[in-house]
């Protein structure tokens, strides 16, 4: 029997992981079509001083059943997690940082507050409670002013109440950014009820970055990607079936390739743009719907580079330091603050960011954290202003001592990334119980599987993470292999690791 034809669209996490798991399957005849220059999609990291810092995905999210934290332990990759955050959606921190220059440990009153605000959202999320239509409409975002109000009623001390609301605001940042959503009220009620956390460590840092775990399974099919190749259409009509034709462009020139399977892992963010001339014929209606209704945010991250860590403020470890920042002042200015656009709150797009951070096994370089509008706001500007912004708010918040200027800037612009349009997906308020169900449609929809879709928006319980990009890559090459009758005995990690061995962070750091 000849090999099949398959078309993996996107070279990124899922589209990479398919590849590699139809190769160890022995369908041969695999050809990857990535829009942009590197592989990896939303998966990217810049090489600072020998080492990876990464602008997109940035962390493995438990270990148990996690098949990142895997590949980590099956190739003996170091790794650091921060320390008191098993299986916890949400961390308290053990200090802020103002923006009047002031360092406030967290006290037992505080965690108290923040505990409280949280277990008081939490029973709201039951994992039995499935999204009915007429509750679909509920957001995080009313119930955090509800649950927030009823408790400032309890605070009679005014300087209780600021504190309070300047925790409030760093509370709501936090979920935002980690949700990537533009503002709670975009939120379903329902969506963390649906994320399943696997237990152990929130948030493991990898030697070489979540760019090296992909190196290795990258390693596997790297000849059988096709780089700076957009695709232009995917035709599933019915006078072609079983056939499906893609045609892309390489070099300026329209081809075409006539495939017996078609693996689509575009982001959300572009198919939700983009398939209304993507598909011939067009997408079924309730496939359309289900992507146009699932939510797809953006988190922004701006890296300051200097010659040599600020000394008291970084580990003596290669761990990471946080320093989660509480906004007190609402009448700040900023010199280098020459941008004119400003939040729909008429705030500038710097404020609220949320919270720096050293990079693992980078202590020079500090991360800054931006929810989707500052995000957004900040990408239309020139790097030598976001730096000097960048540096300015150091300033403010580390005002116990003198900061020397940064040496240089990286930061992320997927938002303005025409193959990207933004970072991860989320369950907004406009998705319906149906519309889970009709993401995990394929093409044709009545017939056997032609058309397939992977990615992390489409990975139902593990939706924006690394993992759940990966799940659904294997889920739906198995789909394949199962029709093809060659689904392999082991396992992709144990493959993955008996091929490229050793080749995965110089693979990272050369390619960056």
């Amino acid at each position: 029997m000849t090999s099949p034809t398959v078309v993996v669209i996107g070279a990124g996490v899922a589209g990479v992981t398919a590849a590699a798991r139809l190769v160890q399957g022995g369908i041969t005849n695999v050809t990857v079509l990535e829009a942009q220059d590197y592989v990896g999609g939303r998966v990217k990291c810049v090489a600072v001083d020998g080492q990876s810092v990464e602008l997109g995905a940035q962390y493995v999210h438990g270990r148990q059943d996690n098949p990142a934290y895997n590949i980590v332990t099956k190739l003996g990759l170091e790794h650091w997690a921060q320390p008191d955050n098993d299986s916890e959606v949400f961390n308290i921190p053990e200090e802020f940082l103002t923006s009047h220059g002031e360092r406030i440990p967290v006290t037992e009153k505080i965690k108290s507050q923040i505990k409280e605000l949280s277990d008081k959202l939490d029973k709201n999320y039951d994992e039995d409670v499935e999204i009915e239509d007429k509750d679909s409409d509920k957001s995080e975002g009313d119930q955090y002013e509800t649950v927030y109000k009823t408790y400032l009623r309890g605070l009679t001390d005014e300087k209780d109440r600021k504190l309070f609301l300047a925790i409030y605001r760093w509370f709501k940042l936090y979920q935002i950014v980690d949700t990537a959503s533009a503002d709670l009220s975009d939120l379903s009620i329902y969506a963390l009820s649906k994320y399943k956390v696997l237990p152990g460590p929130r948030d493991t840092y990898v030697e070489g970055g979540m760019t090296a775990l992909l190196r290795y399974i990258e390693n596997v099919v790297s000849d059988k990607i096709c780089l700076s190749t957009p695709v232009q259409n995917i035709n599933w009509s019915e006078d072609l079936y079983p056939k499906v034709c893609v045609t892309y462009n390489t070099y300026n020139q329209e081809k075409t390739i006539l495939a017996d399977y078609v693996i689509v892992t575009v982001s959300i963010g572009y198919l939700q743009a983009k398939h209304r001339e993507l598909f011939t014929p067009p997408l079924p209606r309730p496939l359309a719907t289900a992507i146009e209704h699932i939510g797809f945010g953006g988190v922004g991250k701006i890296f300051l580079q200097w010659d040599k860590p600020f000394v008291g403020y970084t580990r003596e470890d290669d761990g990471v330091q946080i320093y989660e920042l509480l906004w007190t002042d609402d009448n700040i200015r900023l010199r280098s603050d020459r941008s004119q656009k400003k939040k729909q709150n008429g705030e500038p797009w710097w404020f609220g960011i949320h919270s720096l951070e050293t990079v693992y096994k980078c202590p020079n370089v500090l991360e800054l954290w931006l929810g989707k509008e500052e995000a957004e706001l900040s990408e239309e500007l020139e790097d030598s202003e976001v730096m000097d912004i960048s540096y300015e708010l150091v300033q403010l918040f580390f005002r116990d001592f003198v900061v020397p200027p940064p040496t240089a800037v990286n930061r992320t612009t997927w938002i303005s990334n025409p193959y990207i349009r933004g970072t991860y997906s989320f369950l907004s308020t406009q998705i319906k119980k149906e519309d889970l169900k009709h993401l995990q449609m394929h093409l044709p929809p009545n017939e056997e599987p032609r058309v397939l879709f992977a990615g992390e928006g489409f990975a139902r319980e593990f939706i924006s993470t690394f993992h759940g990009a990966h799940l659904s890559g294997l889920e739906q090459a198995d789909t394949i292999l199962t029709r093809e009758k060659k689904v392999p005995d082991q396992s992709l990690v144990d493959f993955i690791s008996t091929q490229t061995v050793g080749d995965g962070l110089h693979n990272c750091l050369s390619s960056s």
